[in-house]
């Protein structure tokens, strides 16, 4: 995951690592720290790979000189596999289409397309997943009612939070048909 927020953050323009790791908190939020034990393992590795140059930038007022890392096209073409990927991070899919659809100008509108279809059949298997199991929950006599309802009140957050999900997308798709009949 840390490849793809790298090359995300690096597509827009070139940076140098304090600020990489500063727009990835930022990304990331406030209790999710990118550690900086992580990020030069990262940036070291997509430099090998020819995924980024790191290039001395002009001082700063104080005089200090800084290396900033650029993305190259075949980090660029990374970035686009990486968008385009919906078999890596499934469980947290929901944490990470966000950030696919920040790169959507990498992509053609078919391709949006199918992405946000795509997320949209996702968010309807974990709500039908979760009616399933809240069936379940209702039907275990093992249970007594205050765990029933403790485990309902759980389940019935995260149904929630998957009906928004699929509403966005269904928003997106909307969005991205349309676009698409525009440029045809």
């Amino acid at each position: 995951m840390y490849e793809f927020l790298v090359l995300g953050a690096l597509s827009r323009f070139p940076m140098h690592g304090y600020m990489i790791a500063k727009v990835l908190g930022n990304i990331m939020g406030p209790f999710r720290q990118l550690q900086w034990g992580a990020l030069y393992p990262v940036l070291h590795r997509l430099q090998a790979e020819g995924l980024v140059t790191a290039e001395d930038a002009p001082t700063d007022d104080e005089g200090r000189s800084k290396r900033v890392f650029v993305i190259t096209d075949q980090g660029r073409e990374r970035l686009r596999q990486h968008v385009m990927d919906t078999e890596s991070h499934i469980g947290t899919y929901d944490s990470i289409f966000p950030h696919k659809v920040s790169h959507f100008c990498l992509l053609t509108p078919e391709e949006r397309l199918h992405l946000c279809r795509h997320y949209a059949v996702h968010a309807q298997q974990n709500l039908d997943h979760l009616e399933r199991k809240l069936h379940d929950i209702a039907e275990n006599p093992r249970l007594t009612p205050a765990q029933r309802l403790d485990i309902q009140s759980v389940m019935n957050h995260r149904i929630e939070h998957w009906n928004h999900e699929r509403s966005w997308a269904e928003s997106l798709i909307e969005v991205q048909a349309a676009s698409r009949k525009e440029s045809a």
